[in-house]
């Protein structure tokens, strides 16, 4: 089911047979959709909104693989890093998933479409607070402005 589309984005959930609820971050065509973000929900026991429904978020899991991989670079740094840049947030399941899992780490987010934002901030969790900062630039404006 499609929920939302912004800015060449497209919000996707899908129910499995076994219960499980996911959704999806896409972008392309209908015909050839790269897939750049998924999550799976677990439904709450609140009233349906026009968002598809009060979810939680099980962030134990980070899919999709390229997220793996850097998660899985990660763990090879001696050193745990103190601060993360994303250059391209999207549905921020992969920022969200470090924030849990690098708690001393602080991370800031830049992404040049509010669009893409406002999608990641109603149908994925995503919300900025004291640990992630979140930039609606282009990441080489971004860039520009912050170099030493």
């Amino acid at each position: 089911v499609v929920l939302d589309e912004e800015d060449g984005k497209r919000v996707l959930q899908q129910s499995l047979a076994d219960g499980k609820l996911y959704r999806w971050l896409c972008s392309g065509s209908r015909q050839s959709m790269l897939v750049e973000s998924v999550v799976q929900c677990i439904p709450r026991e609140h009233p349906r909104t026009r968002h598809g429904g009060r979810v939680r978020f099980d962030r134990t899991d980070i899919m999709p693989k390229y997220h793996q991989a850097i998660v899985a670079a990660l763990s090879l740094i001696s050193r745990r890093p103190q601060r993360f840049l994303f250059l391209g947030v999207g549905a921020g399941t992969l920022p969200l998933f470090l924030l849990q899992h690098y708690p001393r780490t602080s991370m800031t987010g830049v992404d040049c479409s509010s669009g893409v934002l406002s999608l990641a901030r109603r149908y994925f969790g995503l919300h900025s607070g004291p640990r992630l900062r979140l930039h609606v630039r282009t990441a080489w404006d971004f860039l520009k402005s912050h170099a030493v």
